[in-house]
């Protein structure tokens, strides 16, 4: 887990979270010559984790705001597939 931020770290290590949730940069695998460039690209983005849809968001979220450890950002898998609005946890 070198190189990751404390709060990929913490996930990971933590039984009580479902760490079968992969982060972008764990998904993504381009021929080495190409990395450097998706990499410089995604950068922003390579942190977030790949939740399967918003109630799988939500609870990591409300698990993340239990423990208070700063800012998390997550993709839904299944609104890239829908297309549709925004929707908030509650």
């Amino acid at each position: 887990m070198e190189g990751y931020p404390e709060s990929v770290k913490f996930l990971h290590k933590n039984p009580e979270w479902n760490h079968t949730a992969p982060i972008l940069s764990d998904i993504i695998y381009v021929k080495e010559e190409f990395r450097a460039a998706v990499e410089n690209v995604l950068d922003p983005y390579l942190n977030y984790y790949v939740v399967n849809n918003l109630e799988e968001g939500c609870r990591l979220y409300n698990y993340w705001m239990q423990h208070k450890k700063g800012k998390l950002i997550f993709f839904l898998l299944n609104k890239f597939a829908e297309k549709r609005g925004v929707t908030s946890c509650s």
